[in-house]
């Protein structure tokens, strides 16, 4: 698929369904010939556009920044704005001042974990974490983690963490 052949609107609305459905970051921003970011951007729109609206009130002095704020929770020194209600077009000016600590508490209450691909640190895909674990599985200790961690463009230990199952941990390992 390529972006050329829709138009944007209908582009867009196509990638929120697909992502909907369970097609990753990854296979969109590969499909649609856009970045990550971009479909970060598309997908989470509304998320996109609500942080924008906060970052326009703060550039223009209606609003302070966080940092000099403290925290809703526990009275720490905040570092974001929380959009405790959601990012629905209402909600966008409806925030609280929060500390990084109870952001991910808040974040974590809504259910709102982002893993594997979908984490905006994601180095490997579904199938990256599956393959590597089938050499190891095959190949036992022959192949060194570090030399996994090079083959797929992470650190040993990220290679290591992940076939053990301590990250991607939501991928079952059928072969063990």
């Amino acid at each position: 698929m390529s972006n050329g052949f829709l138009p944007r609107s209908k582009r867009n609305r196509l990638i929120g369904k697909l992502y909907n459905e369970g097609y990753s970051q990854v296979e969109l921003a590969e499909w649609f010939k856009l970045s990550r970011q971009r479909i970060g951007q598309i997908v989470h729109f509304k998320r996109h556009n609500a942080r924008g609206y906060i970052d326009s009130l703060m550039r223009s002095g209606k609003m302070p920044p966080a940092r000099d704020l403290k925290c809703k929770d526990c009275g720490k020194p905040a570092d974001y704005y929380d959009h405790y209600l959601g990012y629905e077009f209402e909600n966008r000016g409806k925030v609280e001042p929060v500390c990084k600590e109870c952001d991910g508490i808040r974040y974590s209450e809504r259910g709102e974990v982002r893993k594997g691909e979908n984490h905006w640190a994601a180095k490997l895909t579904k199938t990256d974490v599956i393959e590597m674990r089938k050499l190891r599985h095959d190949l036992g200790k022959k192949i060194r983690f570090k030399e996994l961690g090079e083959m797929f463009g992470i650190t040993e230990s990220a290679a290591h963490n992940a076939i053990k199952g301590i990250i991607w941990n939501h991928i079952p390992n059928y072969l063990n």
